[in-house]
Formats: C-alpha cells, sequence, structure tokens
C-alpha cells in the first residue's frame, strides 16, 4: 500500500504560525505571572523583614529598659513596689517577643532564623542570642524576686545584667539586625537577578514576534520590575526612602553639595512616647500615628528636600541648600503642625503625639554626610533630655 508523502509532509504556514504564536503568547504570560509572583516575593519579604528588624529593635530597648529600671529598684529613686511591676511587665514582654524572634511568627509577621549566618548567631555556642537571652532574664527574674532589703547597686544579679547587656547581648542583637538585613538583600539580588534574566528572554522572543502584539505584556513587567525597585528602596509602611535608600542618596547629594560649598542641614526626628502609643492604643492606632505624622511632615516641606525612615519611629530629613535659620525654621513647623494634629483612635477617643526634633548643620571638615547625621542625633537627645516636643540646635 503506498503511503501518501505529500499529505504527511505538508502542515498549512497559517497553522504552523498559529502554533508559533500561541507557544510565544504563553510563554510570554508565564513569564508575566513568574514576574508578578517575584514581586508579591520580595515586597511580602520586604515587609516581614522590617516587622523583624522592628521587634529585634525592641528586643535592645526592651533590655535596657529591664536594666534601667533595675538601677531604680537599687538606687531607691522610684517606689520599689511600682518598680517590680514594671520590671516584670518587662521580663515578660521581652519573653514573649524574644519567643517570636527564636522561633518564626505567622501574627505579627515575623521571620525565623533560618538562614545559616543567623542560625549561628542564634543558637550557636555560649554567645548565642538563645543562651545570652537565657542568661539575661533569669538574672532579670532573680533580681525581681528579691526582697527589699537585698536589693543594692552591689547586688550580684544586677551587675550580671549590666554585664550581659553591654557587652554580650546589644553587640549580637545588632549582630543580628545587621544580618537579617543582609539576608533580605541577598535574596532580594537573587530574585533581581532572576527578573533580569526574564526580562532578557522575554526581549528575546519579542524579536521574533511583532511588536505591537506583545507591547501590553512588555509594560506589564516594566511595572513589574518598577515595583520591585521601588520594593527594595522603601519603607512598606510610610512610602518613605527606607535607612538604606535615604542614606544612599544623602550621601549623593552631599558629595554634589561640597564641591559647590552650598550649606546643608538635617533633621533627626522621634516620636516621643512611641512605645506608650503602642502598648496604650495597639499596633494599628501606631502605625495610623506614623503614617499621620508623615504626612504631615511632608506638608512642611520643600519638592527638594528628602525624609526617610530609619527604623521603628525614628526618622530623618536631609535639607539641601538650607542655612541653620531656615533648618530651625523648617523643624518648628513641622514640630507645631504634629503638635497640633488630632488621631481618633478605635475607640473612638481622640489622642494627640508629639515629636522631638535634632538640627545639624554641615561644617566644613565634615567628611561625608554621617558627621552631620551624628550631629544632629546628638541634638535630637537633648530635645529628649529637655522635655520632648521641642527642637534643639546646638
Amino acid at each position: 500500500m503506498a503511503t501518501p508523502p505529500a499529505k504527511l509532509a505538508s502542515t498549512p504556514v497559517s497553522r504552523r504560525t498559529t502554533v508559533t504564536y500561541v507557544t510565544a503568547l504563553l510563554l510570554i504570560a508565564a513569564l508575566s505571572i513568574s514576574s508578578h509572583l517575584l514581586t508579591n516575593t520580595i515586597i511580602q519579604r520586604q515587609s516581614a523583614t522590617a516587622g523583624t528588624v522592628n521587634m529585634a529593635g525592641r528586643q535592645r530597648m526592651l533590655a535596657q529598659r529591664i536594666f534601667r529600671i533595675s538601677l531604680q529598684m537599687a538606687d531607691g529613686s522610684e517606689d520599689f513596689v511600682q518598680a517590680r511591676v514594671e520590671l516584670i511587665n518587662a521580663i515578660t514582654q521581652m519573653e514573649r517577643e524574644r519567643d517570636n524572634l527564636l522561633h518564626g511568627s505567622v501574627s505579627p509577621r515575623i521571620l525565623p532564623p533560618a538562614t545559616p549566618r543567623l542560625q549561628t548567631i542564634y543558637f550557636d555556642g555560649q554567645d548565642s542570642l538563645e543562651h545570652l537571652g537565657d542568661q539575661f532574664l533569669d538574672h532579670a527574674k532573680h533580681f525581681a524576686a528579691t526582697r527589699h532589703e537585698g536589693v543594692s547597686l552591689g547586688n550580684e544579679d544586677l551587675n550580671a545584667i549590666g554585664f550581659l547587656l553591654q557587652q554580650k547581648l546589644l553587640p549580637a542583637l545588632e549582630m543580628a539586625v545587621t544580618a537579617y538585613q543582609a539576608d533580605s538583600e541577598e535574596a532580594i539580588q537573587r530574585l533581581n537577578h532572576t527578573m533580569l534574566l526574564l526580562l532578557c528572554f522575554m526581549l528575546l522572543l519579542l524579536l521574533t514576534e511583532a511588536l505591537f502584539i506583545y507591547q501590553p505584556l512588555f509594560h506589564r513587567l516594566k511595572v513589574s520590575y518598577d515595583a520591585l525597585i521601588t520594593a527594595a528602596r522603601t519603607d512598606p509602611l510610610t512610602g518613605s526612602l527606607n535607612r538604606r535608600a535615604f542614606l544612599e542618596e544623602c550621601a549623593k547629594i552631599f558629595q554634589r553639595f561640597r564641591r559647590t560649598g552650598s550649606p546643608i542641614a538635617m533633621l533627626a526626628l522621634d516620636l516621643d512616647h512611641f512605645k506608650s502609643i503602642n502598648d496604650t492604643w495597639g499596633h494599628a492606632t501606631g502605625d495610623r500615628v506614623i503614617l499621620e505624622f508623615v504626612g504631615a511632615t511632608l506638608s512642611c516641606l520643600r519638592p527638594h528636600d528628602r525624609m526617610g525612615r530609619l527604623g521603628g519611629e525614628e526618622f530623618s530629613i536631609l535639607l539641601p541648600n538650607t542655612h541653620p535659620e531656615t533648618a530651625l525654621e523648617l523643624a518648628e513647623s513641622i514640630r507645631s503642625t504634629v503638635a497640633s494634629l488630632p488621631i481618633t483612635a478605635e475607640t473612638g477617643e481622640e489622642l494627640h503625639f508629639s515629636v522631638s526634633i535634632g538640627i545639624a548643620a554641615s561644617l566644613p571638615g565634615d567628611g561625608d554626610i554621617f558627621a552631620v547625621l551624628a550631629r544632629a542625633d546628638r541634638n535630637l537627645y537633648i530635645a529628649k533630655e529637655q522635655g520632648r516636643n521641642r527642637t534643639a540646635m546646638a
């Protein structure tokens, strides 16, 4: 029986074109979906990292609070019974949040220490965060249980708390914060490389097809890539520049203005009693306070000023081409605007909050922007010591 080779060999051109088109379209769709999923992964990672870093920062704050209350109990500067209650509450809160850091948490979203770098910091050896935290909390609990007559500045538990805090725990927590940020940046960089590979592959496919067919899909990929860059540079809650992006921007502006000799000023801002707001009204209200603060602050700034969130309730503002007198006027405008801003809590009650601001101007001998920021931070502490809700410029 003769075979019909002509029929077997002849596939219509239109059919081949359709198959090619559909295949290319499916590949483009797969790449677009992948880029969308990658972007969502990066945004979720950024958000979880921010929450984890903030909680690690609160561990430092709680450890310092425990030591400060213990000193007040020992030197008699505070009522002993009241100070003991505050000490026990601080210990309980530190234990709860420490458990979230050690094992991760779904709500709030806290990343577990899963990478080898974090595993070493948290669990490896006598100087691990787990072991140091156990020691610190054991001494704090023992000190809190000590009778009044046994509490003094020479108490062994008090001395151990101070030694562990300054020499061991705070450096270890700082290492953990740095490791979280480094791991997040590495993960984002890997995802970024993957995104770039997807982009290159998509461009190759686009060269084989008519460009007008794929323009909408190409636009979606570009939007996803821009979202990736934005997610890596902005704070997920406020939309302000994050610490890394803000300092990079400040360094570029500082170098440009140093060449021309134009003045630069820096503001260091810290919301007053923000922990008390969170404890009293809840974290949802605390987030609203931060958002309202950022909105009020931006309304006082000029288009060329730069604002960044350095962490928690700490912010900084770079004021290019600004003399000290103008910086002071801007700072006072921000302070008064924030002080007059009402916030309605979830309970319906109205609350007010304030901000303390340190101001510093660039000097001819400044080698980089960090020198100006350091002076602004020192002036911020002066404003805090003088009663908060004020500005300070030494």
